[in-house]
């Protein structure tokens, strides 16, 4: 990964600050992977829980 990010950097497509911003949320997301395991946030729509609409909206339409 390291040696593609410099290559985009050389070919002008990433500034250097974007490369270490890259390599930075792929070293969290990395280590938060190891520590805690594959964790699924999925945000239910508040109807869904709270005795509205037995049917997602979308859009809030």
């Amino acid at each position: 990964m390291k040696a593609r990010l410099d290559a985009a950097v050389k070919a002008g497509r990433l500034t250097k600050s974007q490369e270490r911003h890259v390599l930075g949320m792929v070293t969290r997301g990395t280590d938060d992977f190891v520590t805690h395991g594959f964790r699924l946030k999925m945000r239910l729509h508040h109807d869904w829980h709270d005795g509205g609409s037995s049917q997602p909206t979308a859009f809030g339409l």
